[in-house]
């Protein structure tokens, strides 16, 4: 049977995701190798783009660092499921670096997100009010040994265009390198990588917001918008977005 159009738009979705995946896998491991995971922070607020490099940065140390931790005592069980073997896990030996730019307003359901991935990664997370680069001046003063810090952009955000994978920061700025795995990926390659692997994401997105901010700035994406029910609006989520150009339509700036 012959595919028909969306079937053929979402295979070589697929194909292009898996592709984006592989990497930004390698471009973890080359983190690794220059700076070990006692050198590289996270930076993550909880979004879309941090909670798929979270997931990947994980698996690639798990890949890493497994066969040491199969040694260890207090490993899983055989009973346990593949999802408790792998949090558990990490949970138990390797926490991960990572700094959490704060909004002065920010989501509910953002920060349990956060909680709740603290939780499920074993995240060494510090919260720290923004500005960026006010905070990163901050984390950099209480974590001297973090040379690294790993971010979600990606080419088509403001200002990511002319990054490369590793990019130091500006000379005016704390000195880090930059790491960015997903520099390339698409929105869709995102959606498309969360959905298929079945990553808890933050649950504003299943209410039509595309792009996550503070209180003040953020809304669902208009493009999104289904049907009126007394002058309320319902919005369709995120990953049904025709266009990943429309992505920060919910962001006022």
């Amino acid at each position: 049977m012959p595919l028909t159009a969306d079937s053929k738009l979402i295979r070589e979705r697929d194909q292009q995701c898996w592709k984006s995946v592989r990497h930004a896998v390698q471009v973890i491991e080359e983190a690794l190798q220059r700076y070990g995971p006692q050198g590289i922070a996270l930076s993550f607020n909880g979004g879309k783009d941090c909670t798929v490099i979270l997931h990947l940065y994980v698996a690639v140390l798990y890949k890493i660092l497994g066969s040491e931790l199969d040694r260890l005592p207090n490993s899983t069980t055989s009973t346990d499921t593949p999802h408790q073997q792998h949090s558990t896990s990490h949970r138990q030996h390797y926490p991960v670096h990572s700094i959490y730019v704060t909004h002065k307003n920010p989501f509910g359901q953002v920060e349990r997100f956060v909680d709740d991935e603290i939780e499920r990664y074993n995240l060494d997370l510090l919260r720290i009010p923004g500005p960026m680069k006010k905070a990163l001046g901050e984390y950099h003063e209480l974590k001297s040994d973090i040379v690294a810090i790993m971010v979600g952009t990606r080419r088509d955000d403001p200002h990511g265009g002319p990054l490369k994978p590793f990019t130091p920061t500006d000379p005016s700025w704390p000195p880090f390198m930059r790491i960015h795995p997903i520099l390339d990926w698409t929105y869709h390659d995102i959606w498309t990588f969360l959905r298929s692997v079945n990553v808890p994401y933050c649950g504003l997105y299943d209410l039509g917001y595309t792009s996550l901010g503070g209180r003040d700035d953020t809304f669902p994406n208009p493009q999104l918008r289904r049907l009126s029910i007394e002058e309320t609006f319902l919005f369709g989520p995120a990953w049904k977005l025709a266009g990943g150009e429309s992505e920060r339509c919910g962001r006022a700036k």
